[in-house]
This record gives C-alpha cells, sequence and structure tokens, in this order.
C-alpha cells in the first residue's frame, strides 16, 4: 500500500510539473508575440520618422525652414597633370587651380545672403 501510494505520489507531481511547463511556455510564446507586434508597430514609426515627406514637414512646421530662393553652384576646375618641370607653368589661357574660385567664396556667399 505504501509503494502504491509513493507511485500516485510520484505521478501526480510528474503531472503538475508537467502542467505548469505547458502553462509556462504558453505564457512565454504569448509575451514573444507581443513583443513582437511592439517590436513590428516601432519599426513601422521609425519608417514613418524617416520618411523624406514628415522630415521636410518638419523642417517647414517646427523649424520654420524653407527651400531656398535661389541655388548657387561653384564649379571647381580640375588641376592639370605636371609631365615634367617645363611644363609646371601653366599657358595664361589657362582655367584657375581648383581652389581659386574658393577665394571669392565668401564675397560670393555674402551677396548672395544679402540679396546683392
Amino acid at each position: 500500500m505504501l509503494l502504491v501510494g509513493l507511485v500516485s505520489m510520484l505521478y501526480l507531481t510528474q503531472a503538475s510539473g508537467i502542467a505548469t511547463t505547458g502553462y509556462d511556455i504558453q505564457s512565454l510564446e504569448a509575451e514573444k508575440a507581443r513583443w513582437q507586434l511592439q517590436n513590428d508597430q516601432l519599426r513601422l514609426r521609425l519608417g514613418e520618422a524617416q520618411a523624406l515627406a514628415r522630415v521636410e514637414r518638419a523642417a517647414r512646421e517646427q523649424l520654420k525652414m524653407a527651400p531656398p530662393d535661389r541655388l548657387i553652384y561653384v564649379q571647381i576646375g580640375a588641376v592639370l597633370p605636371v609631365s615634367s618641370p617645363q611644363s609646371a607653368r601653366l599657358p595664361d589661357d589657362a582655367e584657375p587651380a581648383f581652389w581659386q574660385p574658393l577665394l571669392s567664396a565668401p564675397e560670393v556667399l555674402w551677396e548672395w545672403l544679402t540679396g546683392q
């Protein structure tokens, strides 16, 4: 009789442990599904936040920015290769070096800012 009682007790303990483990697995799977849903929602919000139209709207409305009235492009000339010391001197009609237009950049910027 004692043996039957011990075997029954062992069986009930095992069955209870299995039921508890099954419940824990279901609970964790539900929690995983909730986290995946929240992750998907956050990815959607991130995509919306990074959308160019939203960034542009925020720049206009919150930062009071506007597109420029006019665009100024600065073209920088290429440097001519030097093959020998005799050819190091550029002819008078050659384009200026790439850095020379940069010297007038502050003046151009000032004229653009002041509208002159």
